[in-house]
C-alpha cells in the first residue's frame, strides 16, 4: 500500500463539473510533488487536466519516494517529477541530515521513481514521457547551495542518459530548468535560507533574489505547466534528452 497521500483526482472533479468532458480524458499521468496549491507540480496538474489528462497527484515528504512505494498501474502515459528540497549553508557548516535530505529528495527520489515508472510501463505499446523539473541551479555557482546545485546537475545528466538508453523503448525524456519562480514553496524556502545565510531581512532577500533576473520579474509557474503540456502533446518528441531553460535571459 502506498504511503503517499493521493490528493483528489482532478479528472473526477472536472467530469463532475462538466459531464460532457467525460470522453475527453483518455490519457493518464502522475505528478509527484504537488502537495500545495502553490507548488509547481500543482500548476502542472491543473494544466494537464485542462488538456485532457487524468492526473494522479502524489504528495508526501518526498523522501518516501526513495523507499520505492510509488504506486503505478502500468497504463500511465507520463510521469512528471517536481520534487526537491533545499538548504542553504556554507559547506563546512552544512548539517549532514540536511545534506542527505537535499540529495535524497532532489536526486535519489527522482531516480528511484523513474525506475519504478519504467519497470511498470516498459511493456506498454504507447509512447511514454518522463519530465523532470530541474532548476537553473544545475549549471550555476550559488554560494551556500553547493549540495542543491550538485543534485540538480545530477538530474540533468541522468535525464540525458535515460533519453539515450530508453529511446528505442518508446520513452521521451525532458528536463525543464526554471529560474526564480514566483510564489512557490521552493522560492519561499530559498528566501528564508538567504535571510539566515546573508543575515538580511526578508525584503532584502527578495530584492537580492529578484535582482539576478534580467527581466526583473519572476517566472510564473503557469509557464512551466504550458511547456510540460506541449512536450506531452507528442508534437516535440525530438526534444527528448533536452535541457530546456526557462531563464528569462539568465546565464
Amino acid at each position: 500500500m502506498s504511503k503517499f497521500k493521493i490528493s483528489q483526482n482532478y479528472m473526477e472533479t472536472e467530469k463532475q463539473k462538466h459531464p460532457a468532458l467525460e470522453k475527453k480524458y483518455d490519457r493518464k499521468g502522475i505528478v509527484v510533488g504537488s502537495n500545495k496549491t502553490t507548488n509547481i507540480g500543482h500548476f502542472i496538474s491543473k494544466k494537464l487536466t485542462e488538456d485532457g489528462f487524468s492526473i494522479k497527484e502524489l504528495s508526501k515528504s518526498l523522501i518516501d519516494i526513495s523507499k520505492d512505494n510509488l504506486t503505478i498501474e502500468g497504463d500511465e502515459d507520463a510521469l512528471i517529477l517536481s520534487n526537491g528540497y533545499t538548504h542553504i549553508d556554507w559547506i563546512e557548516n552544512f548539517p549532514e541530515d540536511e545534506m542527505m535530505r537535499v540529495i535524497n529528495d532532489t536526486f535519489v527520489a527522482s531516480i528511484k521513481a523513474s525506475r519504478q515508472f519504467i519497470n511498470e510501463t516498459i511493456n506498454s505499446k504507447h509512447k511514454k514521457y518522463i519530465v523532470f523539473i530541474g532548476s537553473m541551479a544545475y549549471n550555476h555557482v550559488l554560494n551556500g547551495s553547493s549540495v542543491y546545485c550538485a543534485a540538480k546537475a545530477g538530474i540533468a545528466h541522468f535525464s540525458k542518459c535515460l533519453a539515450w538508453e530508453l529511446a528505442p523503448k518508446g520513452y521521451n525524456i525532458l528536463t525543464i530548468h526554471p529560474c526564480n519562480t514566483e510564489n512557490t514553496p521552493m522560492t519561499d524556502a530559498t528566501i528564508n535560507g538567504l535571510m539566515k545565510f546573508r543575515e538580511i531581512n526578508r525584503k532584502e532577500a527578495e530584492l537580492y533574489w529578484g535582482s539576478i533576473l534580467p527581466k526583473k520579474e519572476w517566472l510564473q509557474p503557469d509557464e512551466i505547466g504550458d511547456l510540460v503540456s506541449y512536450f506531452l502533446s507528442g508534437k516535440a518528441d525530438y526534444m527528448s534528452g533536452g535541457q530546456i531553460e526557462l531563464a528569462g535571459g539568465q546565464r
